[in-house]
């Protein structure tokens, strides 16, 4: 009678790669992740879909009282650089943010204004509102330890119908970010950091309107 013969070693695998299974082994889901390929994550809110013919602008609300006094130019950094990532990164029309700076400076009541006004002023077909509610680079401003942190809200405005396209049923999409520096001050840190939390808080926002490959 003839009998099927099998390999000690294969027999043994074969038990090894079941037992994994069922236990779920950290070293096997660690390869699994880092084997795994580009990740694709959908956005939130595709803009390209919901817009026709017309631009964007990126508008920031950024109050003295919400930052640190020596941070009061992240409104315009950070604006500034939501605007290229969504041209570059999202491909979309974007109105460029000199423009809005060209009008805080003839205007600076404007600074105030609704991103409908804002809008229309630049001739905008949709806002990308920003409200910044914390920017912080330590727990209290007597602290000697850096801990920066960033929390915002994102919503976009119709300037023609003046309506909220989305997010629907609340004031805006939060985005908060914290950063893992944990550093005595010193000069050059305070510059680092906040280049950092602005680079990420950017990535954060723009991410939300389009389908983002993540590397491998």
């Amino acid at each position: 009678m003839f009998r099927l013969r099998y390999d000690p070693a294969v027999l043994l695998l074969i038990a090894l790669v079941s037992l994994v299974s069922l236990s779920g082994c950290p070293i096997f889901a660690y390869i699994a992740a880092v084997t795994r390929g580009p990740v694709e994550h959908p956005p939130k809110y595709d803009l390209a879909k919901h817009m026709d013919d017309g631009k964007l602008v990126v508008w920031v609300r950024a109050i003295p009282e919400e930052l640190e006094a020596r941070d009061a130019n992240v409104r315009d950094v950070l604006g500034r650089r939501v605007t290229a990532k969504l041209k570059t990164e999202a491909k979309l029309e974007m109105i460029s943010y000199d423009e809005v700076e060209k009008l805080l400076r003839r205007h600076p009541s404007v600074a105030q204004a609704t991103p409908r006004q804002v809008g229309r002023k630049v001739g905008a077909e949709k806002v990308v509102y920003i409200d910044v509610r914390k920017f912080a680079l330590r727990d209290t401003p007597r602290s000697v330890i850096y801990r920066g942190r960033l929390h915002l809200t994102v919503a976009i405005i119709d300037v023609k119908g003046g309506e909220q396209d989305w997010p629907t049923g609340v004031e805006g999409f939060s985005v908060r970010y914290e950063d893992d520096t944990r550093e005595p001050e010193r000069g050059d840190v305070t510059a680092e950091i906040t280049r950092k939390i602005i680079s990420e808080g950017s990535d954060l926002i723009t991410r939300l309107f389009y389908t983002y490959i993540e590397p491998e």
